[in-house]
Order: structure tokens, then C-alpha cells, then sequence
């Protein structure tokens, strides 16, 4: 009589393959979103002068892999940006999953933080310390209801504090989840 041969080991042989092949697989596909990847590629392009810290910000590589660039493992959607500039902050409005959003050490050459940073309604962290951030700051922040973290720190330059202020602080009681608030106001001139 014949011996009869087990297939288990051809069965475990294929069920590595196809283990590394999906692995493979998740390497090669990029996880960021068309529509974020977009808005992010736009606002490096707005830089005439791009930074090392934008260097791997390329078309060959996943969004998701881009130095300061964060991005959820189940959606693939940017949550977390970490950048040393700034400059063309609209372009960011497509990113509505962003939870995190640190802009702090940047110099935003005395402009208004934007109003539309309250649109970002998964935000729970917001570093806009030493900015260089000036004018009102926007009550529109207190639509954050998911914030937990504000830094609104003041900026100081050769030519001193910056302008940032605010004429009503009822934009505050909105948000509920705060746990650490920071910030130093001047006098509006």
C-alpha cells in the first residue's frame, strides 16, 4: 500500500505567501487620501522656498509617510500635522479629520489666526504658541467642542510682543473637554 502525504505543510507554505503578499501589498498602496494628499501637496507648493522639513513631500511617497504628517491607521485620514511653517493655511480646509494641529515656533508674519481653525471639529490639540499670530484672536476657536489642549502663547521678537488679543472670552465656557489653556494677551492699539 501507498504512503498517503499530508498537505498541511503545502497549506502552511501558501498561507505565509499570502501573508507576506498582503503585507507586500499594504507597502505599496498608500493609505492617504486623494482629497487631503491634494490639499497638502497645494500648500507645500505655496512655499517659494521649501523647507528640508518638506523634503518628503513628494508624489513617489504616501502622505501618510511626510515628515509632520500623522495619519490614522483605520481611515487614513491626516489627524495630526506637526509644522515648522505655515504660510497658506487654506489650503488646509480640506482636512476635516485633523485632530491635531501644533503650528507653534512659526512665523506667521503677523496675520490673524484664521477663523476657519474652528471649522476643524475633531481638533483636541491646538499649539499656536510663538506663531507670531496678530489681531483678534477668533472666537470661532470656541467651536472646538473636542479641544483639550490650547496653547495661544504669545510671540516676542527684536521688535516686541506680538498683537494678539480678544474682546470677548465667552467663546471659552464652549469648551467643555479643556484641560490645559495657555496664552498671554496684549492690548489691542
Amino acid at each position: 500500500m501507498g504512503r498517503m502525504r499530508s498537505t498541511q505543510p503545502i497549506h502552511s507554505f501558501f498561507f505565509m505567501v499570502l501573508i507576506l503578499f498582503c503585507c507586500c501589498l499594504s507597502l505599496i498602496k498608500g493609505y492617504c487620501i486623494e482629497k487631503e494628499w491634494d490639499a497638502l501637496f497645494s500648500f507645500k507648493a505655496g512655499f517659494v522656498n521649501n523647507s528640508t522639513r518638506l523634503s518628503s513631500w513628494n508624489a513617489q511617497v504616501d502622505c501618510c509617510r511626510w515628515t509632520g504628517v500623522v495619519c490614522s491607521n483605520k481611515s487614513g485620514h491626516v489627524v495630526e500635522l506637526n509644522l515648522l511653517y505655515d504660510k497658506f493655511l487654506g489650503s488646509l480646509l480640506s482636512l476635516t479629520h485633523l485632530e491635531r494641529l501644533d503650528l507653534s515656533e512659526n512665523d506667521s508674519s503677523l496675520i490673524p489666526i484664521p477663523q476657519f481653525f474652528g471649522s476643524f471639529n475633531n481638533l483636541t490639540y491646538l499649539d499656536l504658541s510663538n506663531a507670531n499670530f496678530s489681531g483678534e484672536i477668533p472666537p470661532q476657536l470656541g467651536d472646538l467642542t473636542s479641544l483639550r489642549y490650547l496653547n495661544l502663547e504669545a510671540y516676542y521678537s527684536e521688535s516686541g510682543w506680538t498683537t494678539t488679543y480678544v474682546h470677548d472670552l465667552k467663546w471659552l465656557s464652549r469648551l467643555s473637554h479643556l484641560q490645559f489653556l495657555y496664552f498671554e494677551l496684549c492690548e489691542p492699539k
